[in-house]
């Protein structure tokens, strides 16, 4: 009967630990997709206009990848006026009010196309995903297209 309660113990033990990998993995993996979410938000919301603005100069509201050396893991949020120096953000009305995961640039292409880009370091691992929204304008409506996020 000892044996028998040691293997049992045992089990009980490697089977305890295989179930908590196994979940902290899948909420680690929810965790980045909801982190993931916020790019996608955030473009979509600012670009339903039908005269596309200029190309932004600067990356707001901080450098790629500079949010992993906040205590947050979050570029902090820059006043509106910040963003509107800038005459793309200015055109657009596009400044994010809280805390956040990405760096957000715009390239106007033509006077009818443009794509606007989400990076960031979901992880703190140094690899940037990024997210782009392609918007063309076609007979005055604004047509866009969610990329597929790489390499996160």
């Amino acid at each position: 009967m000892a044996i028998a309660g040691l293997v049992c113990g045992a089990l009980g033990l490697i089977i305890g630990i295989a179930i908590q990998v196994l979940v902290v993995s899948a909420f680690t993996d929810y965790m980045k997709k909801s982190k993931k979410i916020e790019a996608s938000l955030q473009l979509n919301y600012h670009m339903e206009t039908s005269s596309l603005p200029p190309s932004t100069e600067a990356v707001m509201p901080g450098p790629d990848g500079a949010a992993c050396s906040s205590p947050s893991n979050k570029l902090p949020r820059r006043a509106q006026s910040e963003w509107e120096v800038d005459p793309g953000w200015k055109a657009m009305g596009f400044h994010i009010d809280e805390d956040t995961l990405f760096s957000y640039h715009w390239t106007r292409v033509s006077p009818t196309e443009g794509y606007a880009l989400a990076v960031g370091d979901l992880d703190c691992d140094t690899t940037l995903s990024t997210y782009r929204l392609d918007i063309r304008v076609v007979e005055g409506n604004v047509q866009d297209q969610l990329g597929d996020p790489s390499p996160d």
